[in-house]
């Protein structure tokens, strides 16, 4: 009997390390866009559709931290400026009431 639980634990574990081999790169995938989501980062999906995520699945079968971290590593150095919400949209700082109107007729003054 030892060699019947042998065989089936075996087989057991090699059709679910198929099973990692086969989804390890949709799980990878997964990990990518969502530690870019945590990082604030939006990846475009055709950047997503041109890796190779057999490169990022370690030995294992399972998606590397480090390797995801070094592939969002250019993404995280760009980040929009900021810039004052205010400026351009009228009049700045503090007015106090309306200016004196300017006299039109040149005789006036």
């Amino acid at each position: 009997m030892t060699d019947l639980t042998n065989a089936i634990a075996k087989a057991y574990e090699d059709s679910r390390q198929e099973a990692l081999r086969e989804f390890a790169p949709i799980l990878a995938r997964a990990q990518l866009k969502a530690q870019a989501a945590e990082d604030g980062i939006n990846l475009p999906e055709e950047f997503l559709d041109l890796l190779d995520y057999s490169r990022i699945v370690g030995e294992d079968s399972n998606p590397s931290a480090e390797t995801i971290a070094l592939v969002l590593t250019p993404f995280q150095s760009i980040k929009k400026p900021e810039y004052a919400q205010r400026l351009g949209l009228g009049r700045q700082g503090t007015s106090f009431g309306f200016a004196p109107p300017a006299p039109l007729d040149a005789r006036m003054r």
